[in-house]
């Protein structure tokens, strides 16, 4: 692999790994996803490659292949909806965590915790970008 993880599993292991997966990228598509991005996915006889494309809106037969961190950026501005990955410092040591904290602009805010604690740092990143999804989603039903 290009990178290694470190003892907290906060890197992810492969260049690769930076950008979100292929049903991520095609959920948040779905959702109005049209940033810039490095990469792109091709889905070719239901086998899905990233590829080099720095293009803000790809051909019907790509899909944008956002950064992590573009993600969480796009949500805060976009929908203000701001996600946070952690550890917890108590009981569940060493587990990782995360919230979801819609921003309001009058100034009030609250926190969605999450209770279930993740091994690693990357599954706990990837279902706090599946939460925010479901969140707009169910935003958008009538």
């Amino acid at each position: 692999p290009l990178l290694k993880t470190n003892s907290m599993n906060t890197q992810p292991q492969t260049i690769e790994e930076q950008f979100v997966p292929y049903e991520i990228a095609l959920k948040l598509k779905e959702l109005g996803f049209t940033e810039v991005c490095l990469a792109c996915y091709k889905d070719t006889e239901g086998t899905q490659k990233i590829f080099p494309y720095v293009t803000k809106e790809p051909s019907n037969s790509l899909c944008s292949a956002p950064l992590w961190q573009q993600v969480f950026d796009w949500f805060r501005e976009r929908y203000n909806h701001s996600g946070e990955v952690y550890v917890y410092s108590s009981a569940d040591l060493g587990k990782w965590h995360f919230d979801i904290e819609p921003l309001k602009l009058d100034g009030e805010r609250f926190t969605t915790p999450v209770k279930e604690g993740f091994q690693t740092y990357s599954l706990a990143r990837e279902s706090c970008i599946e939460k925010l999804i479901e969140i707009i989603e169910n935003s958008k039903k009538p």
